[in-house]
Protein backbone atom coordinates (compact mmCIF):
# COMPACT_ATOMS: atom_id res chain seq x y z
CA UNK A 1 0.00 0.00 0.00
CA UNK A 2 1.59 3.19 -0.63
CA UNK A 3 2.52 5.55 2.17
CA UNK A 4 1.13 9.00 0.95
CA UNK A 5 -0.38 10.69 -1.72
CA UNK A 6 1.75 12.20 -4.54
CA UNK A 7 0.26 15.86 -5.58
CA UNK A 8 1.76 18.04 -8.77
CA UNK A 9 1.73 21.39 -8.12
CA UNK A 10 2.66 23.85 -10.91
CA UNK A 11 4.57 26.82 -10.71
CA UNK A 12 5.51 29.32 -13.71
CA UNK A 13 8.41 31.36 -13.44
CA UNK A 14 9.67 34.34 -15.38
CA UNK A 15 12.76 33.92 -17.54
CA UNK A 16 14.78 36.95 -18.99
CA UNK A 17 12.86 38.02 -21.85
CA UNK A 18 9.80 37.59 -20.68
CA UNK A 19 9.23 34.31 -21.15
CA UNK A 20 7.48 31.74 -18.99
CA UNK A 21 9.06 28.26 -17.90
CA UNK A 22 6.70 25.62 -16.19
CA UNK A 23 8.17 23.68 -13.14
CA UNK A 24 6.09 20.78 -11.40
CA UNK A 25 6.89 20.14 -7.95
CA UNK A 26 5.55 16.84 -6.58
CA UNK A 27 4.95 16.44 -2.49
CA UNK A 28 4.17 13.46 -1.29
CA UNK A 29 2.37 13.85 2.26
CA UNK A 30 0.65 11.19 4.30
CA UNK A 31 -3.66 11.43 4.87
CA UNK A 32 -4.94 11.51 7.62
CA UNK A 33 -6.37 8.31 8.91
CA UNK A 34 -4.76 6.17 6.37
CA UNK A 35 -3.40 2.75 7.62
CA UNK A 36 0.25 1.87 6.29
CA UNK A 37 2.09 -1.28 7.70
CA UNK A 38 3.86 -0.50 11.04
CA UNK A 39 6.01 -2.79 13.19
CA UNK A 40 7.02 -2.93 16.74
CA UNK A 41 9.52 -5.63 18.20
CA UNK A 42 10.67 -6.04 21.90
CA UNK A 43 14.04 -7.06 22.57
CA UNK A 44 14.85 -10.71 23.77
CA UNK A 45 14.02 -11.47 26.91
CA UNK A 46 15.85 -13.99 29.31
CA UNK A 47 14.20 -16.07 32.18
CA UNK A 48 16.76 -13.93 34.97
CA UNK A 49 15.58 -10.35 33.94
CA UNK A 50 13.43 -8.70 36.46
CA UNK A 51 10.79 -7.70 34.17
CA UNK A 52 9.34 -8.75 30.90
CA UNK A 53 6.96 -8.12 27.97
CA UNK A 54 3.93 -10.58 28.14
CA UNK A 55 2.48 -8.53 25.02
CA UNK A 56 1.46 -5.79 22.98
CA UNK A 57 -1.83 -4.71 22.07
CA UNK A 58 -3.47 -1.84 20.08
CA UNK A 59 -7.34 -1.73 20.83
CA UNK A 60 -8.54 -5.47 21.55
CA UNK A 61 -6.02 -6.76 19.29
CA UNK A 62 -2.35 -8.34 20.15
CA UNK A 63 0.33 -7.93 18.14
CA UNK A 64 3.18 -10.36 17.27
CA UNK A 65 6.72 -8.54 18.34
CA UNK A 66 8.94 -11.15 19.17
CA UNK A 67 8.12 -12.55 22.48
CA UNK A 68 8.98 -16.01 23.99
CA UNK A 69 6.72 -18.61 23.56
CA UNK A 70 8.44 -21.38 25.43
CA UNK A 71 10.79 -24.09 24.77
CA UNK A 72 13.69 -21.66 23.12
CA UNK A 73 10.94 -20.58 20.62
CA UNK A 74 9.88 -17.36 20.13
CA UNK A 75 6.92 -15.79 18.09
CA UNK A 76 7.20 -13.75 14.54
CA UNK A 77 7.46 -10.27 14.34
CA UNK A 78 4.12 -9.45 12.81
CA UNK A 79 3.73 -6.18 10.66
CA UNK A 80 0.23 -4.78 10.82
CA UNK A 81 -1.86 -2.00 9.30
CA UNK A 82 -2.22 1.21 11.32
CA UNK A 83 -2.78 5.11 11.31
CA UNK A 84 -0.58 7.30 12.57
CA UNK A 85 -2.18 7.07 15.90
CA UNK A 86 -0.42 3.41 15.85
CA UNK A 87 1.48 4.44 19.16
CA UNK A 88 -1.05 6.50 20.69
CA UNK A 89 -3.29 3.47 21.25
CA UNK A 90 -0.91 1.08 22.43
CA UNK A 91 -0.25 -1.19 25.41
CA UNK A 92 2.25 -2.79 26.83
CA UNK A 93 1.65 -5.12 29.62
CA UNK A 94 4.83 -5.97 31.81
CA UNK A 95 5.47 -8.61 34.46
CA UNK A 96 7.80 -8.68 37.17
CA UNK A 97 9.61 -12.14 37.67
CA UNK A 98 11.01 -11.32 40.86
CA UNK A 99 9.82 -12.37 44.61
CA UNK A 100 10.66 -8.40 45.27
CA UNK A 101 8.52 -4.65 45.12
CA UNK A 102 9.80 -2.72 42.08
CA UNK A 103 9.99 0.97 42.82
CA UNK A 104 11.05 2.68 39.18
CA UNK A 105 11.16 1.05 35.94
CA UNK A 106 12.45 2.67 32.60
CA UNK A 107 11.41 1.52 29.43
CA UNK A 108 13.10 2.56 25.97
CA UNK A 109 11.54 3.16 22.94
CA UNK A 110 14.12 2.77 19.72
CA UNK A 111 13.01 4.00 16.32
CA UNK A 112 15.32 2.64 13.74
CA UNK A 113 14.20 5.07 10.59
CA UNK A 114 15.64 7.74 12.59
CA UNK A 115 19.43 7.28 12.04
CA UNK A 116 22.26 4.05 11.46
CA UNK A 117 23.08 4.35 15.16
CA UNK A 118 26.36 5.70 14.69
CA UNK A 119 28.13 8.99 16.09
CA UNK A 120 27.35 10.32 12.79
CA UNK A 121 23.83 9.08 12.48
CA UNK A 122 22.42 8.44 16.08
CA UNK A 123 19.03 6.58 16.46
CA UNK A 124 16.34 8.59 18.37
CA UNK A 125 15.04 7.00 21.32
CA UNK A 126 12.38 7.89 23.92
CA UNK A 127 12.70 6.74 27.62
CA UNK A 128 9.92 6.51 29.61
CA UNK A 129 10.13 6.37 33.34
CA UNK A 130 7.74 5.30 35.86
CA UNK A 131 8.25 5.46 39.67
CA UNK A 132 11.17 7.14 41.28
CA UNK A 133 14.30 6.03 42.52
CA UNK A 134 14.53 4.42 46.17
CA UNK A 135 15.58 7.55 48.47
CA UNK A 136 18.86 5.07 49.84
CA UNK A 137 19.85 4.41 45.85
CA UNK A 138 19.36 8.19 44.45
CA UNK A 139 22.70 9.32 44.79
CA UNK A 140 25.50 9.91 41.38
CA UNK A 141 27.92 7.56 41.73
CA UNK A 142 30.73 9.85 40.27
CA UNK A 143 29.75 12.31 42.95
CA UNK A 144 27.77 11.07 45.90
CA UNK A 145 25.85 13.70 45.57
CA UNK A 146 21.72 13.04 46.11
CA UNK A 147 19.86 12.77 42.70
CA UNK A 148 17.17 15.78 42.63
CA UNK A 149 13.72 14.06 41.56
CA UNK A 150 10.23 15.11 40.61
CA UNK A 151 8.11 14.78 44.08
CA UNK A 152 5.43 15.18 41.88
CA UNK A 153 5.99 11.85 39.83
CA UNK A 154 3.81 9.48 40.42
CA UNK A 155 5.52 6.53 42.83
CA UNK A 156 4.99 3.02 41.75
CA UNK A 157 5.26 -0.29 43.62
CA UNK A 158 5.28 -3.08 41.17
CA UNK A 159 5.13 -6.10 43.40
CA UNK A 160 6.58 -9.47 42.81
CA UNK A 161 4.25 -11.37 39.69
CA UNK A 162 2.27 -8.30 39.31
CA UNK A 163 1.54 -7.06 35.89
CA UNK A 164 1.38 -3.39 35.15
CA UNK A 165 -0.14 -2.21 31.57
CA UNK A 166 1.86 0.79 30.42
CA UNK A 167 -0.69 3.00 27.82
CA UNK A 168 2.19 4.70 25.18
CA UNK A 169 -0.66 7.33 24.72
CA UNK A 170 0.03 9.37 27.99
CA UNK A 171 3.66 9.73 26.86
CA UNK A 172 3.20 10.63 23.02
CA UNK A 173 3.91 14.06 23.91
CA UNK A 174 7.41 12.97 24.61
CA UNK A 175 7.78 10.68 22.03
CA UNK A 176 7.12 12.72 19.41
CA UNK A 177 9.28 15.07 20.79
CA UNK A 178 12.18 12.54 20.65
CA UNK A 179 11.62 12.57 17.15
CA UNK A 180 13.52 15.16 15.62
CA UNK A 181 15.40 14.85 12.33
CA UNK A 182 12.44 13.00 10.77
CA UNK A 183 8.58 13.44 10.26
CA UNK A 184 6.88 11.69 13.20
CA UNK A 185 4.19 10.37 10.89
CA UNK A 186 6.59 8.61 8.99
CA UNK A 187 7.50 6.47 11.50
CA UNK A 188 6.85 3.03 11.41
CA UNK A 189 8.85 0.56 13.63
CA UNK A 190 9.52 0.83 16.94
CA UNK A 191 11.99 -1.30 19.45
CA UNK A 192 11.00 -1.90 22.59
CA UNK A 193 13.62 -2.11 25.77
CA UNK A 194 13.74 -2.22 28.88
CA UNK A 195 16.55 -0.23 30.33
CA UNK A 196 16.70 -0.11 34.37
CA UNK A 197 15.11 -1.54 37.23
CA UNK A 198 15.07 -0.43 40.80
CA UNK A 199 13.81 -2.24 43.63
CA UNK A 200 12.25 -0.75 46.74
CA UNK A 201 15.21 -1.75 48.81
CA UNK A 202 17.70 0.05 46.46
CA UNK A 203 18.68 -3.02 44.64
CA UNK A 204 19.86 -2.29 40.92
CA UNK A 205 18.87 -4.27 37.28
CA UNK A 206 20.54 -2.49 34.25
CA UNK A 207 22.68 -3.97 31.42
CA UNK A 208 21.59 -7.69 31.83
CA UNK A 209 22.87 -7.75 35.48
CA UNK A 210 21.61 -7.31 39.37
CA UNK A 211 24.19 -5.18 41.44
CA UNK A 212 23.64 -4.21 45.36
CA UNK A 213 24.39 -1.09 47.07
CA UNK A 214 27.10 -0.12 48.61
CA UNK A 215 26.43 1.01 52.06
CA UNK A 216 29.97 2.60 53.10
CA UNK A 217 29.48 4.57 49.62
CA UNK A 218 26.58 6.58 48.46
CA UNK A 219 26.14 6.29 44.90
CA UNK A 220 28.06 3.09 44.49
CA UNK A 221 26.69 -0.72 44.04
CA UNK A 222 28.90 -3.74 43.61
CA UNK A 223 27.80 -6.53 40.93
CA UNK A 224 26.08 -9.68 42.06
CA UNK A 225 27.22 -12.80 40.81
CA UNK A 226 26.30 -14.17 37.22
CA UNK A 227 22.95 -15.68 36.58
CA UNK A 228 21.90 -14.16 40.80
CA UNK A 229 17.99 -13.87 40.15
CA UNK A 230 15.94 -12.81 43.12
CA UNK A 231 13.12 -15.15 43.65
CA UNK A 232 12.28 -18.66 42.13
CA UNK A 233 12.48 -19.23 38.29
CA UNK A 234 9.58 -21.60 36.54
CA UNK A 235 11.34 -24.11 34.96
CA UNK A 236 9.82 -24.08 31.94
CA UNK A 237 10.16 -20.40 31.32
CA UNK A 238 7.78 -18.80 30.14
CA UNK A 239 5.17 -21.46 29.74
CA UNK A 240 4.95 -21.72 33.60
CA UNK A 241 5.58 -18.34 34.47
CA UNK A 242 3.53 -17.31 37.42
CA UNK A 243 0.50 -15.31 37.18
Amino acid sequence: MSKGVEIAMHRRILLSGGAFAAITVSVTFLVAGQQTEKRIEVEREFAVDPVVVTAVTRGNSTIECGLPTGNGQVQPVTPFQAGTDWLQNTTVQLYNQTDKTISFLQLTLVFPETGSGTQQSPLRISNINLGRIPTSAAYSGRTGKEIPQDPNTRALSLKGHDTLLVDLGAYIKGIRESIDNVSFESISKCEIRRSVVYFEDGMKWAGGGYSQLDPKQPGKFYIMPKGYFPGDRAPMWPGERKR
